[in-house]
């Protein structure tokens, strides 16, 4: 299995479950900002409240610029802004941004003591190290 593909395992298993959240891949599906909402709600529940988010598509911009500033109050570097993740969706920059999200040592914590994650950690440890095994071999 590819490293890709367990990054998006991990990041299903943390939010298929909300409302209006379905990820699929690492293009469309973050364009409204829900995902990137979830998966912050997920694991720092206090930075926003997701069920007041407006799920209507016009509002993507306000969803991400939400997922973003709570990304600087975590640390996390913002690595995209809300406009290129609506106009490009690039996957790959999408990926890094949500590898650089789990690297926030808060990040971790809370994933890797719920037990409802413990797998999806798991899962997420195996990625990490397989991608940069497969980053160091090409690069």
């Amino acid at each position: 299995m590819s490293s890709s593909k367990n990054l998006l395992i991990w990041v299903q298993s943390n939010v298929n479950h909300y409302p209006g959240v379905q990820v699929t891949n690492f293009g469309k599906c973050w364009a409204d900002g829900l995902a990137f909402c979830a998966l912050i709600h997920a694991c720092r529940p206090e930075l926003l409240d997701f069920n007041s988010l407006d799920k209507d598509p016009a509002s993507a911009l306000t969803n991400l610029r939400i997922a973003f500033t709570a990304f600087k109050q975590m640390g996390v570097p913002a690595l995209l802004d809300a406009e290129d993740v609506v106009e490009i969706q690039e996957p790959k920059s999408i990926q890094t941004q949500i590898i650089e999200f789990h690297k926030s040592s808060n990040v971790q914590a809370s994933l890797f003591h719920s037990p409802r994650n413990s797998s999806s950690a798991v899962l997420f440890v195996f990625f990490l190290f397989s991608f940069s095994f497969v980053f160091f071999l090409v690069f």
